[in-house]
């Protein structure tokens, strides 16, 4: 599959699990996690991983790069 899976939490127990899931699958796999409950090094280092907080407006512009 050619797909770019965007996954809010990707760091945490669900998220790590889900982007797994999609890797298998082939698809492309952006995490997106703030890491104040999760995990850097749970992450997959295949995937990218953009460390911030839905909540903040100033970090909503690194969307941008996506």
């Amino acid at each position: 599959m050619d797909r770019k899976i965007v996954i809010t939490g990707g760091a945490g127990f669900i998220g790590t699990h889900l982007a797994k899931m999609y890797k298998d699958l082939g698809d492309e796999v952006v995490v997106i996690d703030n890491l104040s409950t999760s995990t850097y090094s749970l992450t997959h280092p295949a995937d990218t991983f953009v460390s911030f907080d839905l909540s903040s407006k100033s970090d909503m512009y690194k969307l941008d790069a996506l």
